[in-house]
């Protein structure tokens, strides 16, 4: 059937087979053109910071995007290049969960050029069983119930062998990167470990659920990290005690106090959080930027450091992002976290992603239409009104 052939004279079923047709020509010669403009996709190159040089790139996407859409602009481009990594990264992650899986995305090959940026599949089996067995062999880091694991200086050289592991896969690693990596690798294990839980017959998907076995005596704190400590610093290193001390209202009032001043100096320092930046990847702003909340998170807790910062950062964030996601399910909803309006900040730049999907997601929202945040922050405002 030719593609010249005149719409009237084809059923409907043949018109749409046409349509997808062309559009997948199209999207062939898409991908193509985006091959040819690294300074898109290479994101650890000098030339991804170049906004001229993307602005011209994107130009010449827009350009093949109008070959069959002469509607689509450049926001429409960004909209398809970021289909195109969410696509590409969601295969990816398929695959390092299972390497026996068969992508299913129709043009997968054609994105071969951002394996570059991922560590091959049968590559990362290895990598990821070594850095588990390193990480299993520092207890300081994950057995909650040693004295160990409140040694700072024990964690930080545990850190620092769990680091130069990473460091064989990705040279740029840093302390952090090991943090991420762990979170990233446990998350899945304890989903995994509650449906075992709640049903004993259940048999784990995940290919390295055993290998964390030795985790499955670490998963509940301490006795004595609960209560308002659990509930608002997460995983912060606590002193054990022997009798669980109830706090008084003045020190609860005044820990509110300090963890207000400490969210303010957080969006003070947007190279923590403004993931769009060009701070957002200087190593030694931000060292900067986590030593001074460091020094004000010390006025509740004495032996703070950078580790006890991204904590602390997390376990506020944890809270906000899911009543984020209850506003928007429902616009009557009303907030109860008491410093929600504080972090409306993290919002109005664009909610930051996981930090393993950081990479991916980098134009979304410094390409997204300003009136689409505008629209975004009048819904939060409005929701969050009835809350002061």
């Amino acid at each position: 059937m030719s593609c010249d052939e005149e719409p009237e004279q084809l059923t409907r079923k043949e018109q749409f087979t046409l349509h997808r047709k062309k559009l997948r020509k199209n999207m062939v010669e898409f991908v193509h053109v985006l091959k040819s403009e690294p300074c898109i996709w290479r994101l650890k190159s000098n030339e991804h910071r170049d906004r001229l040089l993307k602005e011209r790139a994107y130009k010449r996407l827009t350009a093949k995007m109008q070959e069959f859409d002469p509607t689509a602009d450049r926001w429409a481009a960004i909209k398809r290049v970021n289909t195109i990594r969410s696509s590409y990264w969601a295969e990816v992650r398929k695959l390092d969960a299972n390497p026996t899986y068969q992508p299913v995305l129709w043009y997968w090959k054609e994105l071969d050029f951002m394996e570059e940026s991922h560590v091959p599949a049968e590559n990362y089996v290895d990598n990821l069983r070594e850095f588990i067995e390193v990480y299993k062999s520092e207890p300081a880091l994950w057995r909650v119930k040693s004295r160990a694991y409140r040694d700072r200086e024990v964690k930080a050289a545990a850190y620092e062998r769990l680091l130069a592991k990473l460091r064989e896969v990705d040279p740029d690693a840093d302390t952090y990167s090991v943090v991420k990596k762990i979170n990233t690798i446990r998350s899945p294990y304890r989903k995994e470990a509650q449906m075992v839980k709640l049903n004993p017959k259940y048999k784990p998907v995940l290919w390295y659920y055993d290998l964390l076995d030795f985790l499955k005596d670490s998963e509940t704190p301490e006795e004595g990290e609960e209560g308002e400590a659990g509930e608002e610093n997460g995983d912060e290193d606590l002193k054990p005690a022997k009798v669980p001390v109830r706090k008084t209202k003045a020190q609860i009032l005044n820990k509110r106090k300090v963890l207000r001043e400490f969210i303010q100096l957080y969006e003070s320092e947007p190279t923590l959080w403004k993931v769009n930046s060009k701070q957002y990847r200087n190593r030694e702003l931000k060292a900067e930027a986590y030593q001074k909340l460091a020094n004000k998170l010390k006025e509740i807790q004495p032996d703070a450091d950078a580790y006890a910062v991204v904590k602390q950062i997390n376990s506020l964030r944890s809270p906000y992002r899911k009543e984020i996601k209850k506003i928007r399910a429902n616009p009557n909803y009303r907030t109860t976290l008491w410093y929600f309006d504080l972090l409306a900040f993290l919002d109005n730049e664009g909610e930051e992603s996981s930090e393993e999907d950081q990479d991916e997601d980098d134009e979304s929202e410094s390409t997204t239409p300003k009136t689409r945040t505008t629209e975004r922050r009048k819904r939060t405002r409005c929701a969050t009104k009835k809350t002061t």
